[in-house]
């Protein structure tokens, strides 16, 4: 089994608006989409995703082949599932860094 990050990762703001004039303005990102949750800008190589503080940012995201058999893998090494949507789990590894575990397309 593979796990790879991709060039994404979140960034927990508390005003999305204020967040997305720091990055444009300031550092000179793009915005590329977004919806009600997040905004996603364009650096580089990079994409950073702003979204809500949740207590588990910044949260980079990992691709696999095996959703389940990664999770459990990394549950069964110190990790613990926070969170999970329909496509993604969010884990928090023993060092307390948040990874999106997702299938790689």
């Amino acid at each position: 089994m593979t796990m790879k990050t991709t060039e994404s990762v979140a960034f927990g703001v508390p005003d999305l608006e204020e967040a997305l004039d720091y990055y444009c303005g300031v550092m000179g990102f793009e915005e590329v989409r977004r919806n009600n949750d997040w905004i996603e800008l364009s650096t580089g190589t990079l994409k950073v995703y702003l979204c809500p503080p949740d207590g588990h940012t910044p949260c980079l995201n990992v691709d696999v082949d095996d959703q389940e058999a990664a999770v459990a893998k990394l549950c069964e090494n110190g990790a613990k599932v926070y969170s999970r949507t329909e496509s993604e789990v969010f884990v928090e590894d023993k060092y307390g860094h948040c990874f999106c575990v997702s299938v790689a397309q």
